[in-house]
């Protein structure tokens, strides 16, 4: 069944709304007119729309003279390293699931940079180089320093270095806006499991599998992978406080609502967490090099509304919740959207992928046709599978599209039932 949006209006009084056919429709409204009620969200206050973080990555050779300067500060016990990039470096060694070896950090600039693969040797040519940038080193610069800074740092580290690709967590605040009980049955996810905490104070987002999680009295909710697509939908105002960023946040979020901000309202944060390996496959589809970050750029805003559309809020089965819509049509990072339509495309693997994809939904056809299932159920669940949009992509390898998948598996269940292997 395809999703729907609501019709969006201006301002509308008590006369109007019996009336609603005649009142001009307004693709910046607030007011949004459901199956059986209009809904008013002219309280819902964005105070952020942000990058929040940029995490670019590079390959080359370790040069001697840096990396030995880092091993020998360790071995020595020391935890300061004066170098010529931003001065001076706390130094430590990292654990294994980060990937890498050492860690420089410095929280003044907001800057911190993963040393050394654990998975190559320290002479060899691989991506030893992994930066993460603080908000307030991306809100401070704009998207061609934040790229030729990142440079900076790469050629002071490795010779010859190249670009190896760019997580990036996109951000929207809101106040006057909160989860409602039934939230976690309206949200609709790939992820493919789904679990809860309660109580959980620290988490280490990196190496997390597929996962749904709500954190302490309904302050958390986290869906999809670290190493994919990841939405979190989450009290801001409460982390700020554990990460001692109170005064800026509330500076940011001042500045950037135009001083409607208020500090004694509740600020609930919508982030899409993109790996690289994601926003990668993004610009294969758009045959675009999405390996630096001023590169993405100019694709933020659709690429946001990819990600809105993965993982998103329903009014009911048919409609898009409003408020989910409000953010997914009105929030912009750095550009307007480009209104194309977005696909991950991984390297073709030409018929072996076709075969396979095909193979696999005659099995999951007759597994459902056995247990009673219509074709309705098997294309829900399709949907919350990984493999989905591998089996969209070898559709349309065939020059076929969504419809024809669904046409597809309704029929072959409603065969198995008749004639095959379900009768």
């Amino acid at each position: 069944m395809a999703l729907k949006r609501m019709k969006r209006f201006p301002g509308i009084d008590e006369n109007s709304k019996d009336n609603i056919i005649e009142v001009q429709e307004d693709p910046n409204g607030r007011f949004f007119e459901a199956p059986d009620e209009l809904i008013d969200l002219q309280n819902i206050n964005i105070v952020g729309t942000t990058v929040d973080t940029v995490r670019p990555m590079f390959s080359g050779k370790l040069k001697e003279q840096p990396i030995n300067n880092i091993i020998n500060c360790i071995e020595n016990r020391g935890e300061f390293l004066s170098q010529w990039v931003y001065a001076q470096w706390h130094v430590s060694k990292v654990g294994r699931s980060s990937g890498f070896t050492y860690k420089l950090q410095n929280n003044e600039i907001g800057v911190i940079v993963l040393i050394k693969s654990q998975y190559k040797a320290i002479d060899k040519i691989a991506t030893h180089v992994k930066i993460e940038l603080s908000p307030q080193f991306i809100q401070s610069r704009t998207p061609k320093q934040i790229t030729s800074e990142m440079r900076t740092i790469s050629s002071w580290l490795l010779e010859e270095p190249e670009p190896a690709g760019v997580h990036v967590h996109m951000a929207v605040d809101v106040q006057g806006w909160q989860p409602s009980e039934d939230f976690e049955s309206l949200f609709v996810t790939r992820a493919r499991t789904k679990r809860v905490f309660d109580g959980i104070a620290n988490v280490e987002f990196e190496g997390l599998s597929s996962v749904a999680m709500v954190y302490g009295q309904r302050e958390t909710f986290m869906y999809g992978k670290a190493s994919a697509l990841q939405a979190c939908i989450y009290r801001k105002d409460i982390e700020i406080v554990k990460r001692d960023k109170q005064d800026y946040m509330h500076e940011l979020w001042s500045v950037l609502s135009d001083g409607l901000f208020d500090s004694e309202k509740p600020v609930w944060r919508v982030e899409l967490r993109f790996h690289h390996s994601v926003i990668q496959e993004i610009g294969i589809h758009l045959e675009q090099d999405f390996l630096e970050f001023e590169s993405v750029v100019p694709y933020l805003t659709d690429i946001w509304r990819y990600g809105m559309n993965r993982n998103r809020l329903m009014y009911n089965r048919q409609y898009l919740d409003p408020f989910w819509q409000l953010l997914d049509e009105d929030c912009e990072f750095y550009v307007p959207a480009k209104q194309i339509q977005l696909k991950r495309v991984k390297k073709k693997g030409g018929e072996c992928i076709i075969r396979n994809c095909s193979i696999f939904l005659g099995n999951m056809i007759t597994l459902y046709a056995r247990r009673g299932d219509d074709g309705s159920k098997l294309w829900d669940d399709l949907y919350n599978m990984d493999i989905y949009d591998d089996l969209i992509e070898s559709y349309e390898e065939r020059g076929k599209d969504i419809k024809h998948l669904y046409d597809d598996i309704i029929r072959g269940v409603k065969l198995r039932k008749l004639i095959g292997k379900a009768a």
